[in-house]
């Protein structure tokens, strides 16, 4: 019977390494590689294993189906699920070179030999900015374990240097009331909050070495003003363009028709806008103060702030600094 059980799973394994499509296998073929593992089997046998894949409802197309063989038919991922997968892991800064590769390795295990060799082919790895912190995968099950029992964590804090390396940012270790953890802008961030502070920080997990879980019960979120009714994460991410922290607000603001794409893409549906005449449109946003800014002066050939009146003396004179700058 272990014999039986032992061919069953070689036969899938083939079917699921060495089929597809393209190239499905006979029951010779089929015969020959459970052979070179070992395996005795005749056509028989061989028939008897697909018709019980087929019975547990692994979606094997037959030779009676195609009359050219036997393949796979569905797997748990397409091939453009794959390489959508791929080039999320070789894109992601946050993820270092090595992980990056091992995880791509992984991948590339889920798919028969063929697409596995497709998926080779996308490989720009070493032209990708990649940060050198090996624990973020370790800092994003401590953290998530934090979340999820409510406890506090503390953790030393990262900046780079002039030569290029992470080092401390001070010697105190931080400690936070975590609450989410979210991919924005190629990074991963823990949106936590500092004791004694009134709104929320936002932290670069490679950054972040040394994380301890501990006894502390966090902050609840709903004690922030703003929060009452919790953290919705998607709306909080809309808000906070750049993951710049701070409280945020609406801001109204006077564009060139051009960049009405642009603030779609990073406000979606909250957005209002108006048509002001043929070249521009007024917008009101919600947002945290600190990213409207940087976004302002970012397209400040195309956006202009409108109020709140002190956000758009605040964005004058930082206008006014710069030009000072090239004076």
């Amino acid at each position: 019977m272990s014999q039986n059980r032992e061919r069953l799973l070689s036969v899938y394994e083939i079917l699921k390494r060495d089929t597809n499509v393209d190239h499905p296998i006979s029951s010779t073929e089929i015969i020959r590689k459970l052979k070179a593992e070992g395996i005795h089997a005749d056509r028989r046998a061989v028939y008897e294993d697909i018709r019980t894949l087929v019975d547990r409802g692994v979606d094997v197309c037959t030779y009676g189906e195609n009359s050219r063989g036997y393949y796979l038919r569905e797997r748990e991922f397409e091939f453009s699920e794959l390489r959508l997968l791929t080039d999320a892991v070789l894109s992601a800064k946050f993820i270092s070179k090595s992980q990056s590769k091992e995880i791509v390795n992984k991948l590339k295990r889920l798919t028969n030999k063929f697409d596995e060799s497709r998926l080779e082919k996308v490989n720009y790895l070493h032209k990708r900015i990649k940060c050198d912190n090996r624990a973020i995968f370790y800092n994003i099950d401590l953290l998530t374990e934090a979340i999820e029992t409510a406890r506090r964590v503390s953790f030393i804090y990262m900046k780079y240097t002039f030569s290029r390396t992470l080092e401390k940012k001070d010697n105190a270790p931080r400690v936070v009331s975590p609450y989410h953890i979210i991919w924005m802008n190629d990074y991963y961030y823990l949106v936590c909050r500092y004791p004694k502070y009134d709104e929320l920080a936002n932290l670069r997990l490679d950054r972040i070495c040394n994380i301890k879980i501990l006894d502390e019960p966090a902050e609840p979120v709903t004690d922030l003003a703003g929060f009452e009714r919790g953290l919705d994460i998607a709306e909080y991410a809309n808000r906070h363009i750049h993951m710049f922290a701070g409280r945020d607000e609406r801001i109204e603001l006077k564009c060139k028709n051009n960049v009405l794409q642009t603030l779609q893409d990073k406000f979606g549906d909250d957005m209002q806008v108006k048509k002001l005449d043929e070249d521009c449109f007024w917008a009101s946003v919600h947002s945290a103060r600190p990213g409207m800014m940087y976004f302002v002066l970012q397209m400040a050939d195309s956006v202009e702030a409108l109020s709140p009146p002190d956000f758009r003396q605040e964005v004058a004179d930082m206008l006014k600094k710069v030009l000072a700058a090239y004076d």
